[in-house]
């Protein structure tokens, strides 16, 4: 039996984060090739879930980084250090890059002798309002790409802004996001399952799922909640953003929880939302929380963005402030119905599965 390819697949997040495109891909390329994911580790662990996987990882020794230019460095020199005695261990064909800034830690001998794939999955300089660091982000992509054997994006945008800013990509390959196959064969809550939370008569239950940040517009909801008194706002997913809320009595945080216990406490969620700051950062997303809120069976809120124009079968949007509140006020009258058949979602999803974007990443690589 032939072996399998060798990938060093290196991620810039923990592997115990809430499930991201990184974690999917990873899961679903081990079936594939002979994969070892080396993962960022977050000291903060609060913030963590088990995710439970048979994909051999290995953390990146870090040191943090907060403290200064140093310990950057140092940081540096130990991911160069610690990737080439693994390379030279498990002896990889390819080396999967997630992050502009992993570039730099991968020695030049090295990528004489491995393909390097980069898949990129946001528009990485707009995570940082310094100057330099955009700067510097915006360098490592340009030699990443140039030096890079396939560079697959998840958005159409995304691919545009590369294309705009490092000019004609022939290796730019887009690869949507996608949904879990567990999510479609949705299950109702059983009795024996932990709800999230309690109903309460005559309040309808808001929910968003994924990481809290600042790009959620908390302004927003603070004021939607000031008109709508019978409404609660839940946010599930680790918190990287801590708002100041009037009515923060109304907003209720929950902390990672695992894909099984929200599939299974769906009955609970009255509507779900996307309530992002439009922003360029944002423009570039294709939103993996999209795909599973439609499994949900659930209203859908979202802003609107020409990328996610495809999800109009499914979603509600909103392109300001005040749409966003009639939308919400719909909610209180029972006036805002789920805008898909059920068959119809399903149909959705099933074109749009990890396994088919992995299925085509394997065609490409």
């Amino acid at each position: 039996m032939k072996d399998k390819e060798k990938i060093l697949y290196i991620m810039h997040v923990d592997w115990g984060w809430i499930k991201q495109r990184p974690h999917f891909l990873a899961e679903g390329l081990n079936k594939f090739y002979d994969l070892l994911v080396m993962y960022r580790f977050n000291p903060i662990r609060k913030h963590m879930i088990k995710n439970d996987s048979d994909v051999k990882k290995l953390p990146l020794l870090t040191i943090p980084r907060r403290f200064g230019r140093f310990f950057e460095k140092m940081d540096d020199f130990i991911q160069i250090i610690w990737i080439t005695m693994v390379s030279l261990v498990f002896k990889p064909q390819k080396i999967w890059l997630t992050f502009p800034s992993q570039y730099k830690y991968i020695p030049k001998k090295l990528l004489k002798k491995v393909e390097l794939i980069y898949d990129c999955m946001d528009d990485c300089k707009e995570f940082y309002d310094d100057p330099k660091r955009k700067k510097d982000i915006e360098f490592l992509e340009k030699e990443l790409i140039k030096n890079a054997r396939t560079i697959l994006c998840s958005s159409r945008h995304l691919g545009d802004v590369l294309e705009n800013r490092y000019g004609k990509l022939d290796n730019l390959c887009l690869v949507r996001n996608g949904l879990k196959e567990e999510f479609i064969s949705s299950r109702s809550m059983a009795e024996n399952v932990k709800s999230i939370f309690q109903k309460n008569e005559g309040i309808k239950d808001v929910v968003y799922i994924g990481t809290i940040a600042n790009w959620i517009n908390f302004q927003m909801i603070d004021k939607c909640l000031d008109e709508n008194k019978n409404v609660r706002f839940h946010f599930i997913g680790p918190v990287d953003y801590q708002p100041q809320l009037v009515n923060s009595d109304k907003v209720i945080f929950h902390g990672p929880i695992e894909h099984s216990r929200l599939i299974e406490n769906k009955e609970l969620y009255d509507v779900l939302i996307m309530p992002f700051i439009r922003n360029e950062l944002i423009e570039s997303v294709d939103p993996v929380k999209l795909y599973e809120y439609i499994a949900f069976e659930k209203p859908i809120i979202s802003v609107y963005y020409p990328e996610i124009e495809r999800f109009n079968d499914y979603v509600y949007f909103y392109k300001n402030q005040q749409e966003f509140f009639e939308l919400i006020k719909k909610i209180n009258f029972n006036d805002l119905e789920t805008k898909f058949e059920k068959e119809l979602g399903h149909a959705f999803l099933e074109n749009n599965t990890w396994s088919k974007r992995v299925e085509s990443i394997v065609e490409k690589i």
